[in-house]
């Protein structure tokens, strides 16, 4: 039988029952244990262990042979460095209660608890010794578990709803009670353990209902109170259950609509979990599920360090905070495995991520919580979720747990997205994903027509500005705070903008890949991705030298079949383009060009078949090489983007093929 968790000889004596239950999950708990598969510590690993198995063991034999590779130079600190900012940052909107409000929206959601986590994180580290700061972080540890004291009667009585959003303020409340229990009086210690004492799973706003992430949240939660003693791993283990459905054959998280940022949150809190000692009966499968995932996710992030867009939240910040810290997870394991290569791919994959992420902090130490520079007040491209407070300290309480998790006597090497030579279909997904010297293409096989649309959305070059690559497509109607609400009022009138073909038909209308399969909202149900009609996605190559894919997209409805070939190499990237069928009459290629982030315009230069891109010190340039004397001209309408604002820039061609290159500006 294990030991009694450590952090309970430290605290009052607790209830007899709460010693019963601490017994019971003595041997579902096992800190310090590794969380690798056995698989995970073969050479190669086998083609059974990993869906991608092929592709990591090619990614791992040339890792050594990344080009010009250059270490980032970011220690775990860096991360503190980032909270500490944004702590600073949101210090006045702290009330005497320990309230976080928001200077623009009035919902306040979790932000508390994870303002807490993030005072807690750097008080405890010695980062922080602000009088001032370390007691507004006590009182949002004092309001967030006074919260989560309430029923969902007594939550409606108060007319809160949901807006405690309870199910996300346990988990960064146990992680500030563990962190300032290191420095605060035992008096208060005592208090905040009381509370915690208290709690009911049934204060959770999903509750027994194991529909999306949520559960993975409060069932993270939950298990950290477990391992206090505070509660038993019966209802974790009863979410865990309930959570395999979601796992694909790759090892992502599928929930409705496949959105990638959802992949990563819940198996943020699932890793968690496991990093901190969980051994239950769930174990085996969330051991292999998150391994597998880890992977996944480490083969597809982007050369930026930023992971593929896909559906909603795809341009929030905290998609790289959850990344780094999960990537941190898998750096010490492996280290603790003596498994260096893989170890120190996870270890440059966390820095990439955090290289990304501060790229976004604004000039007060805030940050842009989706990726433009539009004034906060704009709410450029939120949803109707996403508050300034709010999400910018959920990034922050990720960052602190990927503190936490560094190891720094792990050194960097060339991760995946250094190396390249290898395409991938996430599976579920649509999603294709293809890499060759830090040149990256995401390819969205069939668009949901709400936040992305069908395929080249991101086009990612070595020494070029990821957001005018571009980052992403485009919706007519998209961006805004209600961008939902105001694609319900317009549904039938959507029109989408990809890089790459579109046509005129026998009636001489213009029809765009990036609509199909129509211009309407196609949100498939879940579980049930794998069953809709896809493009034929038929990889060709895939080396150091060059990787290849060709999309063929039959569309009965509107008599055409187009093929898209898609090389990358060194220089860049270049894409074929072929519609056949008596639906097209010539084609028309498009580059949605970003003209502005918010703060400073893009420089646009077109000469002729040629357009040049720069913003931020760095460049790119779109050429139609094929056929000859093509002229690009804009589009002269703006749209609402993710990064900013969006011009088309089109070219009319003569005939049905054309062939045009993106590459870093010379």
């Amino acid at each position: 039988m294990t030991t009694i968790p450590r952090v309970l000889s430290a605290f009052a004596i607790l209830p007899a029952t709460l010693i019963m239950s601490a017994l019971a999950a003595e041997d579902s708990i096992q800190p310090g244990q590794n969380i690798l598969p056995p698989a995970a510590l073969t050479s190669p690993l086998a083609e059974d262990s990993h869906p991608l198995a092929k592709d990591i063991n090619q990614y791992l034999a040339h890792q050594s042979d990344a080009r010009d590779f250059s270490p980032t130079g970011l220690n775990r600190n860096d991360y503190l460095k980032i909270v500490s900012g944004m702590v600073h940052a949101f210090r006045k909107y702290v009330d005497e209660k320990g309230e976080l409000h928001d200077p623009v929206a009035k919902p306040t959601f979790y932000s508390a608890p994870h303002y807490a986590h993030c005072v807690a994180t750097l008080a405890a580290a010695g980062y922080e010794k602000d009088p001032d700061i370390i007691s507004s972080g006590m009182r949002a540890l004092d309001y967030s578990l006074q919260r989560l004291q309430l029923s969902p009667e007594e939550k409606l009585a108060q007319g809160l709803g949901k807006q405690p959003h309870s199910d996300f303020f346990i988990y960064p409340a146990v992680q500030a009670f563990e962190q300032f229990s290191k420095i605060a009086p035992k008096e208060k210690v005592d208090q905040w353990t009381a509370l915690l004492q208290k709690i009911q799973p049934s204060t959770y706003d999903l509750y027994k209902k194991f529909g999306n992430n949520w559960s993975c949240v409060h069932g993270g939660g939950e298990f950290l109170r477990a391992t206090h003693g505070f509660t038993n791993l019966d209802y974790v283990e009863e979410i865990l259950e309930k959570q395999k459905i979601r796992r694909t054959k790759q090892g992502l998280y599928m929930e409705l609509g496949a959105p990638l940022a959802y992949d990563g949150f819940p198996r943020y809190f699932i890793t968690g979990m496991l990093e901190r000692g969980y051994h239950g009966a769930n174990f085996g499968f969330m051991r292999d599920w998150m391994w597998q995932g880890a992977w996944t996710m480490l083969m597809v992030q982007s050369p930026f360090g930023e992971m593929p867009t896909e559906f909603r939240s795809a341009h929030h910040i905290w998609n790289e905070a959850e990344t780094a810290r999960i990537f941190e997870v898998y750096a010490s394991q492996y280290a603790k495995a003596n498994r260096l290569h893989e170890a120190s791919a996870f270890k440059r994959g966390a820095h990439l991520a955090l290289q990304a992420l501060s790229q976004w902090i604004r000039p007060d130490g805030s940050g842009y919580i989706v990726k433009n520079r539009y004034p906060i007040e704009a709410g450029h491209a939120y949803h109707n979720y996403s508050t300034h407070t709010n999400y910018n300290m959920l990034a922050m309480s990720m960052l602190c747990a990927a503190y936490t998790a560094a190891d720094d006597s792990i050194a960097e090497k060339p991760a995946p997205a250094d190396v390249g030579g290898f395409v991938v279909h996430l599976n579920g997904f649509n999603v294709i994903v293809a890499n060759c010297d830090r040149n990256y293409v995401e390819y969205l096989l069939r668009g949901n027509q709400k936040y992305n649309p069908t395929g080249i959305l991101r086009v990612h070059l070595h020494g070029s500005n990821p957001q005018i690559g571009p980052s992403d497509g485009v919706m007519e109607h998209h961006g805004g705070v209600h961008a939902a609400s105001v694609y319900a009022a317009n549904k039938d009138t959507v029109k989408s903008f990809a890089l790459g073909p579109a046509w005129l038909d026998a009636a001489g209308s213009e029809v765009r890949l990036a609509g199909f399969p129509d211009e309407k909202l196609y949100l498939p149900s879940e579980h049930k991705m794998d069953e809709q009609p896809l493009p034929d996605f038929r990889p060709l190559t895939a080396s150091l030298q060059e990787v290849s894919f060709q999309i063929v997209t039959d569309w009965p409805a509107k008599s055409v079949k187009v093929t898209e070939t898609i090389h990358l190499t060194p220089d860049g990237l270049r894409v074929e383009n072929a519609v056949d069928g008596p639906g097209a009459k010539s084609l028309r290629l498009y580059f949605p060009m970003l003209v502005t982030d918010g703060a400073e315009d893009t420089k646009i230069a077109i000469d002729g078949s040629q357009l040049t891109l720069h913003l931020r010190g760095a460049g790119e340039t779109y050429s139609i090489v094929a056929p000859e004397g093509a002229k690009l001209q804009r589009l002269g309408t703006q749209f609402l983007h993710w990064n900013g604002m969006m011009e088309p820039v089109y070219a009319d061609l003569p005939g049905l093929t054309g062939t045009y290159t993106i590459e870093p500006a010379k």
